[in-house]
C-alpha cells in the first residue's frame, strides 16, 4: 500500500512538472503575427524580433518595417530586466547611452494586451540616431532596416 501512494506521488510530480514545462517553453513568433492576432499570444512567453524606437522622454515603441502600418507594440521593462540582459544589449536602447535611436532587437517577453513586457534581449543591433517610423527615415537608413528580413527563427 505504502509503495503505491509513493508512486502515485511520484507519477503526480512527474505530470506536474512536465506542464510547467510546456508552459514556460518561449514560442518563437514573427513580430506582424503579434500585431495582426494578439489574443493568440496573449500573456504568452514569446521570442520575436523588432525594432526598438526611442527618443524624447516618452516615444518607445517597438514595430516591425514589414507590417509598422497595421500597428505598434509599446514596451515595457520587467524588473529583472538588466540583470537578465547583457550590458551591450542594455546600453544599445539606454537613453542615457544614446537619447534616441533605432535598434533591432531580439527579444523575449510577455504580451499584455497592446504591451509587451521585455524580459531580456538577447541581441541587439543599433541602427540609427534617428527614432522615426520607416517611411521617415532617411533612405540610407531605411535600406539598413530592409537590407535584412526580420527573421524570427533564428534564435540568435
Amino acid at each position: 500500500m505504502l509503495f503505491l501512494i509513493v508512486q502515485i506521488f511520484f507519477v503526480k510530480q512527474i505530470n506536474s512538472q512536465n506542464k510547467l514545462n510546456k508552459n514556460n517553453q518561449i514560442e518563437t513568433v514573427e513580430f506582424c503575427n503579434l500585431i495582426n492576432d494578439p489574443n493568440q499570444y496573449k500573456n504568452k512567453m514569446i521570442r520575436t524580433i523588432a525594432i526598438f524606437a526611442y527618443g524624447g522622454e516618452d516615444f518607445t515603441v517597438l514595430y516591425s518595417p514589414q507590417c509598422y502600418k497595421a500597428g505598434i507594440i509599446e514596451p515595457y521593462f520587467a524588473d529583472t530586466f538588466e540583470s537578465k540582459t547583457k550590458s551591450k544589449f542594455v546600453n544599445k536602447i539606454s537613453r542615457q547611452k544614446h537619447s534616441s535611436g533605432t535598434v533591432r532587437v531580439t527579444l523575449v517577453g510577455i504580451l499584455n494586451s497592446s504591451q509587451l513586457q521585455i524580459s531580456y534581449l538577447e541581441k541587439a543591433n543599433y541602427i540609427s540616431k534617428e527614432y522615426h517610423f520607416p517611411d521617415r527615415l532617411s533612405s540610407k537608413t531605411n535600406e539598413k532596416l530592409n537590407c535584412c528580413k526580420l527573421d524570427s527563427s533564428s534564435k540568435n
